[in-house]
């Protein structure tokens, strides 16, 4: 069980990928470029094998202090469906259900969110495995099937799936230390070929194990919420108006069980409905930016607003581990880089920000263009190779943005009537103040005809901009609609715009937005 690899370079993730869309449900495309027989014959061999491990299941009334592992690897079963196999001499402890890794190494899995602390980081993982090694001196990740979020005092970074990360240190730069150190620490590498067939034969024997032990309990009001979203499921309507009556700061979606509970539900989900839940669950940042990873999540993640939990660096996370993450998975969908490339515009633009990072994102996309180039992905290159350009013009124009087929609607706005009030770089106005942003959206609003409803929500976010969620504009031709989306008053611009739940693909000026709603 020992993680002493080295940091090489291959291919070992793509491989794995591959291996999994080809026979997911989730696969809409097919891509000739395999590289499926290391790991294909990995994945064989778990299913036929079942390791000889000593299995114990532990609570926090059972585990009491340190609990330290013998000569042979130990499987270890806790509530919410988390499985733990350390190898020996590995010691753990619980807290008050909190799972923590003295020192040592364990293969963790869960089929929801996933919690585990060492002495100065916070460990989190989205349905899947990771691996976790732990000293007094140094902090190894091992991202397999799961993206990792890592927080290590006030600062984290992510591991995507198919990446390793060490530090050897248990410290995170900040960004007030320098963009280039920042990035450094948060360096990743892939997983060599042999390292990760072993550990999917490891891991595919904790997601077999059966449940032996209940979920975390809840409080009653959350349990009575959790009932009503659960039995909801099956009807779109009923669940979607639930979603929306669930009060944004709500102390019932603010607790670890909760969001638990509810992340379980999600593989369940038909994908509307995923959708709805995924909605509730990205207000937490930390669901937020676990899902914009993971493989199953993030198409539907990318496309929620911003999480108002989120500080800048999530977004700066985000944003800046897009890219090698999108290289190691299949085909992004349009809409997917379009709300990227989105969002990159307006982080750089919000604070004005430095020559250097907007340097800093053009080494990162050239090193997503050199990667898919190697393995021959011509169109994803193309893109990274077109945000480039982008960039080093100074902003990202959105006329040119690929509208996905699945997303696409009648009632959309044309590329080309977008492309005509575009192609100019947006000249900003000096930022205001909150209260002076939310007057000018309250004025926009009533000029609009706007209608408030009991859950309508306007609120200022972390990226200058306003929040304007469930309010009703009537339209002389086609009735009254309900929409969701951002305002950035100092651009004039409407972002991330949602009508009747239905994401569109572009930003529009406020003169455009109006002219379409109405």
């Amino acid at each position: 069980m020992a993680v002493a690899y080295p940091i090489v370079e291959n291919n070992a993730f793509l491989c794995y990928y591959k291996t999994k869309y080809t026979f997911s449900r989730r696969m809409k495309h097919t891509h000739k470029h395999f590289l499926v027989a290391p790991l294909f014959a990995a994945l064989v061999l778990a299913t036929v094998i079942t390791p000889a491990f000593e299995v114990q299941s532990l609570t926090a009334s059972v585990l009491q202090g340190e609990y330290v592992v013998g000569r042979n690897d130990q499987l270890l079963s806790f509530p919410d469906s988390v499985r733990l196999l350390a190898a020996k001499d590995t010691t753990i402890s619980m807290n008050k259900e909190q799972l923590f890794l003295v020192q040592g190494t364990a293969l963790i899995y869960g089929k929801s969110l996933v919690h585990i602390h060492t002495g100065s980081a916070d460990i989190e993982g989205l349905h899947g495995g990771f691996s976790v090694t732990s000293d007094a001196n140094s902090l190894t990740i091992v991202a397999l099937t799961t993206p990792v979020l890592v927080t290590i005092g006030r600062q984290r970074t992510m591991v995507p799936a198919g990446r390793q990360w060490k530090t050897p240190v248990q410290y995170l730069p900040g960004m007030d230390e320098g963009l280039s150190q920042w990035l450094a620490a948060r360096r990743t590498h892939p997983l060599p070929v042999s390292f990760l067939a072993e550990q999917l034969v490891r891991l595919h024997t904790l997601s077999d194990m059966s449940d032996t032990l209940a979920a975390v309990s809840m409080a009653q009001e959350q349990q009575q919420v959790f009932a009503q979203l659960q039995a909801a499921l099956g009807s779109i309507t009923t669940l979607h108006e639930l979603v929306r009556s669930i009060d944004v700061q709500s102390d019932i979606l603010n607790t670890p069980s909760f969001a638990g509970h509810l992340a379980a539900l999600l593989p369940v989900a038909s994908a509307p409905a995923q959708k709805e839940l995924i909605a509730v669950l990205s207000r937490q940042s930390d669901f937020w930016l676990l899902a914009s990873f993971h493989a199953d999540f993030y198409d539907t993640a990318w496309l929620q607003p911003a999480s108002l939990a989120a500080h800048r660096e999530d977004e700066f996370l985000r944003l800046i581990f897009f890219p090698e993450a999108d290289a190691f998975r299949k085909e992004s969908a349009p809409s997917v880089h379009a709300r990227f490339e989105s969002d990159l515009q307006y982080f750089l633009q919000a604070d004005n920000a430095p020559a250097a990072m907007t340097q800093l994102f053009t080494t990162v996309l050239q090193e997503a263009v050199d990667s898919l180039h190697a393995r021959g992905y011509p169109y994803r290159e193309a893109l990274y190779n077109k945000d480039i350009v982008q960039l080093s013009s100074g902003y990202l124009p959105e006329e040119e943005h690929t509208v996905a087929p699945e997303v696409q609607e009648e009632s959309v706005p044309s590329a080309g009537a977008v492309s005509a009030a575009s192609s100019s770089v947006p000249v900003c106005a000096p930022k205001k103040s909150s209260a002076e942003q939310l007057a000018a959206v309250k004025t926009l609003l009533s000029q609009w005809n706007a209608l408030l409803t009991v859950h309508t929500v306007i609120s200022a976010t972390n990226l200058s901009v306003i929040s304007v969620q469930s309010v009703v504009i009537p339209s002389a031709s086609s009735g009254d609609h309900l929409y969701n989306f951002d305002v950035d008053v100092s651009c004039g611009k409407v972002l991330r715009i949602q009508k009747e739940g239905v994401d569109q693909p572009y930003a529009l000026t406020v003169e455009q937005f109006w002219a379409w709603a109405k």
